[in-house]
């Protein structure tokens, strides 16, 4: 599957869903801010069963995927208009 980048990074936000040709109700599509709440529920979950805590300064990009990703990439994959995973790169992470 060829991931374009028409959704966070560059500036433009793109809620264009691409389904999954061998995975029927899977889609995977750029996220956008008013996908946050959600994220962070899915992610900070995880976290919680794996018990370990919030750390903000590595948390924070979750408060603003736009703003954060905008020089990388933040998709998400959904199935019934549920987020059950996500992927992000992001230039700022390898500077750090």
């Amino acid at each position: 599957m060829h991931l374009s980048t028409d959704g966070i990074s560059s500036g433009a936000v793109s809620n264009k869903s691409n389904p999954i040709a061998a995975h029927s109700g899977l889609c995977l599509r750029s996220a956008n801010n008013p996908d946050g709440p959600a994220l962070r529920e899915l992610i900070f979950g995880i976290m919680r069963e794996y018990q370990l805590g919030s750390n903000p300064p590595y948390d924070a990009d979750l408060n603003n995927l736009e703003e954060h990703y905008a020089d990388g990439y933040l998709a998400i994959l959904e199935t019934e208009n549920t987020i059950v995973d996500s992927v992000a790169f992001s230039p700022r992470a390898i500077a750090q």
